[in-house]
């Protein structure tokens, strides 16, 4: 579709935007973070990867600091459990995917490296894979305006701080390679690898446009909220969608029609507990009731009325 499109998902001449047909703005594409996180999590569990220094990134020092967690009954700081390990079950839950590449993990990992426990020999390099996806998927989910650090919204005052991290990680991305030495971003597997290059590409480009602004186009955002650009909206009110028509994921146009209007006159949108998606905050659809349609034809009939009093005087 990108490629039809206009866009370009080609590594070595990425282009993350194609022209709008009836004006000169450029439109940006980005594939879902939620989606590109779990097929990440997918890859890592299931072969392993070297980065630009030779050292290997392993899953199996996950499966090893949660036997120990098992062992001691303890756990160092992290959500780490059996559900996470065996995620095969679950691979659609985007928690089970954002709680093992996470900051706690790497953690978690470096504490029992310094206890020099053997089975962790090694790990220093699943540490920064951890920390790394862990800090960008923050950056790319910001969805509170009084965070702080990578979790904050991305602004004129914060710049310093995720742009020269965003810098450094496409250059890490591009150099992650598969076990036979072929970069990942040329693999069988380079959905998500691709897909946190474009959204860097994308999310940065937005900024631009939209923070910093044109002589052209001034700008319109003090800060840049990047969970606003998830599909999560979307899953939701399809999910609503869904419930309204026995979980059918096919409507007709008119049972589509008669279940959208359902949810604007009753119940809006909440989210179903067997959704795949979570409701994370408040967004309303966007509405028009019939009075605001009624003074809009009264308004335009007494002017025309008043037009043709006019003409006759």
């Amino acid at each position: 579709m990108f490629r039809e499109l206009g866009a370009s998902m080609n590594t070595d001449d990425l282009q993350p935007w194609f022209q709008h047909p009836n004006h000169e703005q450029k439109i940006k594409i980005i594939l879902d973070i939620c989606h590109m996180l779990k097929l990440l999590r997918n890859t890592f569990a299931s072969q392993n990867i070297t980065d630009r220094n030779g050292d290997i990134i392993k899953w199996c020092y996950i499966e090893e600091l949660h036997k120990l967690q098992q062992a001691e009954g303890l756990r160092a700081a992290n959500k780490l459990r059996t559900a996470h390990i065996e995620w095969m079950r679950q691979k659609m839950e985007v928690n089970l995917a954002s709680q093992v590449l996470s900051s706690s993990l790497a953690n978690g990992l470096e504490f029992c490296l310094k206890f020099d426990l053997p089975q962790f020999k090694g790990c220093e390099a699943t540490i920064q894979f951890l920390r790394t996806f862990d800090w960008l998927f923050d950056i790319l989910n910001s969805r509170n305006p009084l965070a702080k650090n990578f979790k904050a919204p991305i602004s004129k005052h914060n710049r310093n701080l995720w742009q020269s991290f965003l810098d450094k990680t496409k250059v890490y991305i591009r150099n992650l390679k598969d076990s036979t030495g072929k970069t990942m971003i040329q693999t069988n597997r380079k959905i998500a690898f691709v897909g946190f290059l474009v959204a860097i590409d994308s999310v940065t480009a937005l900024f631009q446009q939209f923070v910093v602004g044109s002589p052209e186009y001034p700008p319109s955002m003090k800060y840049l909220l990047t969970y606003k650009l998830s599909q999560d909206h979307l899953e939701l009110f399809f999910g609503c969608i869904r419930c309204h028509l026995g979980c059918n994921n096919n409507p007709t146009s008119r049972q589509f029609t008669a279940a959208y209007k359902r949810l604007l006159i009753q119940n809006e949108i909440k989210a179903s507990k067997n959704a795949n998606c979570t409701n994370l905050e408040l967004v309303s659809i966007l509405t028009i009731d019939s009075s605001s349609i009624q003074r809009i034809i009264s308004n335009t009939t007494q002017k025309s009325q008043s037009a043709i009093l006019l003409s006759r005087t």
